[in-house]
């Protein structure tokens, strides 16, 4: 699950520095809790803190199955962890909290972000099928990072029954 949440994460970073901005993302610790957002985002206008998750309603670990639940709660979390770092360094935090069919609201606010800040440029969308592209690209990085999860979880399996 760490390398679709990866793959979003390095795709938003390429989306925001494609819209002119510049992007730090913070490097993953393994065994260490995290203190800083996924990604730090600095942009003509706005300095933006981002932090990506991927959830699953179905998750062992998720209270709820109703639509967006472990997304909301993730959510929430992150804010509280995040929020207060973001508002000391005058940025705004969004939590890019996705289920594996829909967005949350901050997540599509992000969309909209590099969206605007994409039109400030030359280069950036200029039509609807433009201003779809960065959700499109998100969608198909969520979708190869299930893949990736299902192809192991099917050689995990042959593996078991071959012992």
């Amino acid at each position: 699950m760490t390398a679709r949440h990866d793959n979003v994460v390095r795709l938003l970073a390429h989306l925001f520095r494609t819209a002119g901005g510049i992007v730090h993302i913070e490097p993953r610790s393994f065994n260490a809790d995290r203190v800083r957002p996924d990604l730090e985002v600095i942009m003509s206008d706005r300095m933006v803190f981002l932090d990506v998750a991927v959830a699953h309603a179905a998750a062992p670990s998720r209270r709820s199955t109703a639509p967006l639940a472990a997304a909301r709660a993730i959510e929430n979390t992150k804010r509280a962890k995040y929020g207060h770092l973001a508002a000391r360094q005058g940025a705004v935090f969004l939590a890019f909290a996705v289920d594996l069919r829909s967005l949350r609201a901050q997540a599509e606010q992000v969309i909209r972000l590099i969206n605007s800040q994409s039109a400030r440029f030359s280069f950036g969308p200029r039509g609807a099928r433009d201003r779809a592209l960065p959700a499109q690209l998100l969608a198909v990085a969520i979708q190869k990072g299930n893949a990736l999860i299902a192809r192991y979880g099917a050689l995990a399996a042959r593996s078991a029954a071959r012992r």
